[in-house]
């Protein structure tokens, strides 16, 4: 968090002074250089954008067509028109605030309204998503306790809702194994066991597991063989998968290891971070269909980043499933905001997100950012699915971020001249 105030807190206090010197706004100066300092940030390190704070009021409904950095600008337009109206001494620039705020609150609401009445006349499928909790050290070394207790959770829900045809997703590396190991004797009776959910009771499962792209007789892996942290599609008809693309730097990978290795002091230091394995990232995002309904998954933080949810949505996603492991937050702060990301998606695309997660929140989100169901505890949230609605961001992405840059490059000319 330090490092990321940094990166956009000194370039932002630099800029806002230059131009304080040429006697431009500060109501127009900040909002306008933030947003664009934290748009260049998310090309880098998507996390902690500044209007996530209001993702559960109505004001979330712009990022419909503004995405979220237009939640940023409107964040800080408030509090940057106060600080004007005191440095040029006219309080009659108070007056802007409620000018602006309160018939765009009024459209906000209206327009939610909108989205909740369309969407409810759309045709819907079940969706059930686990919630688990266990620990770094019960994933990986209580394996059979574990998925054990995963499959008693699927047949559980599936009983209490109804839950026959439905999709049942669960969280990112639930199956703590080699994917491809499920084939061996050992492992077998996971396989079966899944096989025989499915088939009883006609549903689709999402599973996240590693996979190995080359793995030997008896679970003998090579040593050139690529791991991938991956999500599983698996119904009756076969197995398709959507592997991670989006590797979080140093916890699945080391960025850059060749300039690394050539700069001493870095050498030293990477030594010291230890990943178990080193993970392969994947330059392909998969469409599934289940029950005439298309949706694209994403695997913990991919949600994070808002033009790779848009592709899929532009390329005829009516939903997008997300599975995580939040055990890695280690607080609550850390595990509310990854869900927000989900519902920010959700209001900017206009479509369902689904989340199954380990140690953190599972839950369902409509197209409006209203939360249909979630929890925070051992178990499960269940609800219906459909298609969503086009969007302006969906069809045009960023492009009010684009003018915002245009007008920054204005600014940016003006303080060097």
């Amino acid at each position: 968090s330090s490092i990321l105030s940094l990166i956009s807190t000194t370039p932002f206090g630099i800029l806002v002074e230059k131009l304080r010197g040429k006697n431009v706004p500060l109501c127009i100066s900040i909002p306008v250089i933030w947003t664009w300092i934290e748009f260049l940030r998310f090309k880098i390190f998507p996390w902690a954008p500044f209007g996530i704070q209001l993702i559960n009021t109505p004001f979330a409904q712009i990022s419909e067509f503004t995405g979220i950095f237009g939640l940023s600008f409107l964040s800080l337009f408030p509090a940057s028109v106060v600080l004007d109206a005191i440095e040029r001494r006219k309080p009659k620039l108070l007056f802007i605030i409620p000018a602006i705020l309160v018939p765009l609150f009024s459209l906000c609401i209206m327009r939610e309204r909108q989205v909740e009445r369309f969407i409810s006349q759309r045709d819907k499928v079940r969706v059930i998503a686990l919630r688990t909790d266990f620990s770094r050290q019960q994933k990986w070394l209580e394996f059979r306790r574990t998925i054990e207790r995963e499959f008693e959770t699927t047949e559980e829900a599936i009983g209490k809702v109804g839950g026959e045809g439905s999709l049942v997703v669960w969280p990112e590396t639930s199956i703590s194994a080699l994917f491809d190991l499920l084939n061996t004797k050992t492992l077998s009776f996971v396989r079966e066991r899944m096989e025989g959910i499915i088939e009883r009771y006609r549903v689709g499962m999402i599973v996240g597991a590693i996979e190995g792209e080359k793995s030997g007789e008896k679970g003998v892996i090579y040593e050139n063989t690529r791991f991938f942290n991956s999500a599983f599609f698996i119904t009756e008809g076969g197995i398709w998968v959507q592997r991670k693309e989006k590797l979080v730097p140093f916890g699945e990978f080391i960025p850059a290891r060749s300039i690394i290795k050539k700069i001493g002091f870095l050498e030293r230091v990477i030594r010291r971070v230890k990943l178990s394995v080193e993970l392969s990232s994947w330059g392909r995002r998969e469409i599934f269909d289940w029950r005439g309904l298309k949706f694209s998954v994403f695997i913990c933080w991919e949600i994070l980043f808002p033009s790779e949810v848009r592709k899929v949505v532009e390329g005829g996603a009516d939903f997008i499933v997300n599975i995580s492991n939040d055990v890695w937050f280690g607080g609550e702060w850390g595990v509310k905001q990854h869900f927000y990301y989900a519902v920010a998606r959700a209001i900017e695309n206009r479509v369902y997100i689904v989340r199954s997660v380990n140690k953190g929140i599972a839950g369902i989100v409509s197209p409006s950012g209203k939360v249909i169901s979630a929890s925070e505890k051992e178990g499960y949230v269940w609800g219906k699915v459909g298609s969503g609605m086009k969007s302006f961001y969906s069809m045009y992405g960023d492009m009010l971020s684009y003018i915002v840059m245009v007008f920054f490059l204005v600014l940016l000319v003006f303080i060097l001249s």
